[in-house]
């Protein structure tokens, strides 16, 4: 029966341990010996570490194994077979159960193959194998997890309007990239328009799609609403961006990216999506310049989304009105919500509805003042600024206790004291990386604030000079004209001036609901009534329209900008 014999040395102090090659062979010639076998070779790797398989006498020893030239191998130590438990399952595998060669270990026979204990051995070592892979996985994606967290790394394909740095290998901003993706922005959270109108206008303008761009073989010359809405839909571009998500939470990784958007405007954007795609379906195409709140407007009775109806009135003609979703609903549909009878409140002409809204707008960007007072009022620039200052000082104190904490924990001697140092080092490392992550959000919700009040002030100018300015003055010179102009916008471009001032995304509405005495009593006159009857809904009255404004300076201003004024003198010289 031929033996091999397998040694393995990588380090000059292992000669002198009594575990140099001339001990190993020395140790498996003895052993031949004792149980009367021939030694066909010792395979020998010098100066090799046990971290790898990849070693040239062991890869031969397998070559010599698959060709039969011996029945099994022997070796002084686990060890000297390899120091990885994959690396020592994998090998016995491929001699073992592929080869057919036993394996036998002269200082501990409890690890033969040969042996009772070797299927034992093989199914331990493969546990321990997976559990050494998974260790392998947790400490890579831990490390991976600190790189990503401190902006180091960033894998994969970068967002459209970003590059990594060729030094630091972060993510870095392609400034005409990113001139691309503040106008996508622009066009659908300030002019309102909708990802297909927007793709249509970018490829109009023949802006470059981002594949042309970064050069792929399958590219498009032609933008379209897909593209557009994962552009709008990545968090990148308000300064972090989300790795990992196929994981669980908690495993998910989070990098920072330089910010092309707010925070508070990234967010608009996404309720703005939100509510596109809960817009309510049923379309009247022969009155498509008619309900102009479609999508915003709510009953103020029961709190529902009010939809579109056309009713045909005794006088022969078609009217539109809003209605409230559970004042028509049927008995199976009240009862499955819960409730017991249908809304009170009765439908409202939508054109009177509309105009009253126009009415008001008007009247808001003649006297914007009149309209932003309290709007400014809940601007926190100061305490903003004063949080921003707090959490800057708490960041540099932090960082200086880290770094004083690592010149402890180098210094320490006594294992004991080092932990307990280590333990609360990682305390004050994840306090650090909290403060951090608050002090960009704070930044950003600042700039924000301050944004809008620059933006405030630059509008008011914008409205003085346009009085004053008697050549393009004349149309905005008195409410009357301005009027006239905004009621003579084509419906689409009203609908755009509305959704901009009235700010969906940002829980602006209006809503419909009876009036009530509360409402225009004075002190006096309230007394001879109880609070339920102050509160009582006169539905012997017509409903009154509520507008809750969520005013954004920016939008007002690009939506008017944007408007086709030929199309509004066209209009204005055939009537």
């Amino acid at each position: 029966m031929k033996i091999a014999g397998y040694g393995r040395v990588s380090t000059l102090g292992q000669v002198k341990d009594g575990t140099s090659l001339e001990d190993q062979r020395n140790i498996i010639e003895d052993r031949c010996k004792k149980d009367g076998l021939e030694l066909y070779n010792f395979y020998s790797d010098e100066g090799v570490s046990g971290g790898t398989l990849d070693r040239p006498a062991l890869q031969q020893l397998i070559v010599d194994a698959k060709a039969k030239l011996f029945e099994s191998v022997y070796y002084t130590r686990l060890d000297r077979m390899g120091r990885s438990v994959r690396d020592i399952h994998n090998l016995f595998h491929e001699l073992h159960n592929v080869c057919g060669v036993d394996l036998v270990c002269i200082e501990d026979p409890s690890l033969n193959t040969g042996g009772k204990m070797g299927a034992v051995m093989l199914g331990m070592l493969s546990t321990f194998a997976q559990f050494e892979r998974d260790m392998i996985r947790e400490r890579t994606l831990a490390g991976k997890a600190a790189k990503w967290d401190r902006g180091e790394i960033v894998t994969g394909e970068l967002p459209f309007g970003y590059q990594k740095n060729k030094v630091t290998a972060k993510p870095e901003i392609i400034e005409e990239q990113a001139s691309v993706y503040r106008k996508i922005v622009k066009y659908y959270l300030d002019q309102r328009l909708s990802m297909k109108d927007i793709a249509i206008r970018l490829t109009e303008e023949h802006i470059p799609t981002p594949s042309t761009q970064k050069g792929k073989k399958r590219r498009s010359e032609r933008w379209n609403s897909t593209v557009i809405g994962d552009i709008l839909k990545q968090p990148a571009y308000k300064g972090e961006a989300v790795y990992n998500r196929n994981k669980p939470e908690s495993e998910w990784i989070k990098v920072p990216f330089p910010p092309l958007i707010s925070e508070n405007d990234w967010q608009q954007i996404q309720d703005r999506i939100v509510n596109q795609r809960h817009k309510p379906k049923r379309i009247f195409k022969e009155y498509a310049d008619h309900f102009l709140l479609d999508g915003f407007i709510y009953c103020g009775e029961c709190g529902s989304k009010m939809r579109k109806r056309i009713k045909r009135e005794s006088d022969g003609k078609k009217r539109c009105y809003y209605t409230c979703y559970w004042r028509k609903t049927n008995k199976k549909e009240l009862a499955l919500a819960g409730r017991t009878s249908p809304c009170n409140l009765k439908s409202v002409n939508a054109d009177l509805v509309d105009e009253q809204i126009l009415l008001r707008l008007a009247d808001m960007l003649t006297t914007p003042d009149k309209y932003i007072a309290e709007w400014l009022r809940d601007q926190n620039a100061d305490e903003l600024a004063n949080k921003v200052d707090n959490l800057t000082k708490k960041e540099k104190q932090l960082r200086q206790k880290l770094a004083k904490g690592f010149q402890w924990i180098s210094s320490e001697t006594d294992p004991s004291v080092k932990d307990i140092y280590v333990k609360e080092q990682r305390k004050v490392q994840q306090e650090w990386k909290t403060t951090k992550s608050d002090l960009r959000h704070t930044l950003i919700e600042f700039e924000f604030v301050r944004d809008k009040l620059n933006r405030y002030e630059q509008f008011t100018q914008t409205i003085e000079k346009s009085t004053k300015n008697k050549h393009r003055g004349s149309k905005f010179k008195i409410k009357s004209e301005l009027q006239s102009y905004i009621f003579n916008l084509p419906f689409l471009e009203k609908k755009r001036l509305v959704e901009a001032i009235v700010s969906p995304e940002n829980g602006g509405r209006c809503t419909v609901a009876y009036i009530r005495p509360i409402d225009f009593l004075d002190v006096e006159e309230r007394k001879d009534l109880s609070s339920e009857e102050l509160r009582m809904p006169l539905e012997d009255r017509d409903p009154c329209i509520y507008g809750t404004f969520n005013i954004d300076l920016g939008k007002i201003e690009d939506v008017i900008k944007s408007f086709n004024r030929e199309l509004v003198l066209n209009k204005e010289h055939q009537r």
